[in-house]
């Protein structure tokens, strides 16, 4: 089985395995360069992979940023439908839980800026709470303070073990865990004054 897996929660990574055999792996680690960098990279990790017919494709879907994740969960979407592919959601908190060792409770945490993280609480790599945003002072655990000393750092998510791991599925949403920056009125603003009383047949 062809599994391309690709993740736009944090910087962009893209991966093409068969199996465990790793085909081809790239990575642009610009946070801000998912739309400029995604589609060359996933052409190029394609192209190295010699273009096989993909029979899955993996998606991280966050928490993370609102154009970052749009923009990756949208090109998995394209991707499966053009190969007639499976298409395959997993909380991109619980790919980096993967990637480190550690027995008992630890706690995930990424950047989610405005001076916040987006965290998940993990007991012997599975995720035992729902991912959340928050400022640092409220992440939960024992190694949380002005400096986190815990089971270790990543350096970035890993499409490797994205592609080839065993995660718990969800929707192909994306979980921005805040509102986007960017909304849709509902309905019309009054310019005016709240309380003011304006005579009858004119304005004021």
């Amino acid at each position: 089985m062809v599994t391309i897996a690709l993740d736009t929660s944090l910087d962009v990574r893209v991966a093409v395995c068969d199996g465990a055999d790793v085909l081809a792996t790239r990575g642009f680690e610009d946070p801000r360069a998912h739309v400029e960098q995604l589609t060359p990279l996933l052409d190029e990790a394609f192209e190295e992979a010699g273009r096989p017919q993909i029979t899955r494709v993996v998606v991280g879907i966050g928490p993370g940023p609102f154009t970052g994740l749009r923009v990756g969960i949208a090109a998995a979407q394209v991707l499966a439908f053009l190969h007639g592919a499976e298409l395959v959601a997993v909380c991109s908190l619980d790919v980096l839980a993967k990637q480190v060792s550690c027995d008992g409770e630890f706690s995930v945490v990424t950047d989610a800026r405005r001076g916040e993280w987006y965290h998940a609480r993990y007991a012997a790599g599975e995720r035992i709470g729902e991912p959340a945003v928050s400022v640092p002072d409220v992440v939960p655990g024992p190694h949380v303070g002005p400096v986190v000393e815990g089971a270790g750092h990543v350096g970035h998510l890993d499409p490797v073990v994205l592609a080839t791991g065993d995660f718990p599925v969800m929707p192909p949403q994306a979980l921005y865990l805040r509102d986007p920056d960017a909304k849709v009125p509902t309905r019309r603003k009054s310019a005016l004054v709240p309380g003011l009383v304006l005579p009858a047949g004119g304005t004021r």
